[in-house]
């Protein structure tokens, strides 16, 4: 594979059967350059691969005796993609291990930037905010170099700005599960994100050409419901007589909003009136005589004058009246 080092052996051997490669990426821009990063802290970037003339391959250590670079696993690696030449490359450093490891060196996202084929690299620690967790594999978007994907053991972090000294990272929860995201890709028309997780498939996201303005690309969010409606029904019977009954019945709304977006819904109140009882109404009349009709007729009976009176009013009888 290559020409310089001509040991053939690029890491510090320091960790016996466990000092390996851990990752080869190619710049997705200049076939000729690549980085790779070793289980035991290497990184290195090499030039002129694959010309097709002998002895012309250029291996660099940038390692830089791990003086900023954490001397932990660097676990995946990435070129930026839109570099200006071939021999001055940016490269991406995705650590392995926890701070705790190398607690004089902490951090888990670096990024170098070289001048002329790497002889002076530059590392700076773009951590960030980023959880004190492994960082397994890391990619650029090659339509927007600023923003940068950095997959964990406990899923995607992503950050719109990383040439700022202390990035902004973000959650990516987008349709993907909190398990360890071993690699990722991009297809050759920078049109899409493939994201390959450890036990949990792979997925694809479209790739932006700006930053994601939301924040997050599907937020997670907690609304909290406010019922408006009261209602309170009064149901009122009144009976034919002098009598008035009246009935308070207590309505119950039905308000069960649930909420599954960011919003403030107002619930609408369907109310059922339940009156408590059913009141009949018993009236106590109290009657009030009216006018009375009287008809008297006079007959005499044995010789004696008597008169009959007739009357009809709230009671009809007939009434004799006997008198000498």
């Amino acid at each position: 594979m290559t020409n310089n080092p001509a040991t053939q052996n690029m890491t510090k051997q320091s960790l016996g059967n466990r000092s390996y490669i851990n990752q080869v990426k190619y710049s997705p821009k200049y076939q000729s350059v690549a980085m790779l990063g070793t289980n035991d802290g290497n990184a290195w970037i090499g030039f002129n691969l694959g010309t097709g003339v002998a002895n012309q391959a250029n291996w660099v250590n940038i390692t830089g005796s791990n003086n900023i670079l954490p001397n932990r696993p660097i676990v995946g690696v990435a070129l930026d993609p839109t570099v200006a030449a071939a021999n001055t490359p940016v490269g991406y450093a995705a650590m392995g291990g926890f701070d705790e490891n190398t607690p004089t060196r902490t951090g888990h996202v670096y990024r170098v930037a070289c001048d002329a084929n790497c002889a002076n690299p530059a590392w700076q620690d773009k951590t960030g905010n980023l959880p004190n967790i492994p960082v397994d594999s890391i990619i650029v978007n090659p339509n927007f170099s600023q923003q940068v994907f950095a997959g964990t053991d406990f899923g995607l972090y992503y950050t719109d700005d990383i040439t700022v000294a202390s990035p902004t990272w973000y959650r990516f929860d987008s349709g993907l599960p909190h398990s360890m995201i071993w690699d990722m890709q991009i297809d050759r028309g920078s049109t899409t994100l493939s994201v390959w997780t450890r036990s949990r498939g792979a997925y694809v996201w479209p790739l932006p050409s700006g930053p994601i303005t939301t924040g997050t690309p599907t937020p997670t969010a907690t609304a909290t419901a406010t019922a408006t409606a009261s209602p309170t029904a009064t149901a009122t019977a009144t009976a034919t007589a002098t009598a008035t009954a009246t009935a308070t019945a207590t309505a119950t709304p039905v308000t069960s909003p649930t909420a599954t977006a960011t919003a403030t819904p107002t619930a609408t109140a369907t109310a059922t009136a339940t009156p408590v009882s059913t009141p009949t109404a018993t009236a106590t009349a109290t009657a009030t005589p009216g006018p009375i009709q009287l008809r008297g007729e006079g007959k005499k009976l044995g010789g004696i004058n008597t008169s009959r009176l007739k009357w009809r009013g709230a009671t009809s009888a007939n009434v004799d009246v006997y008198r000498d």
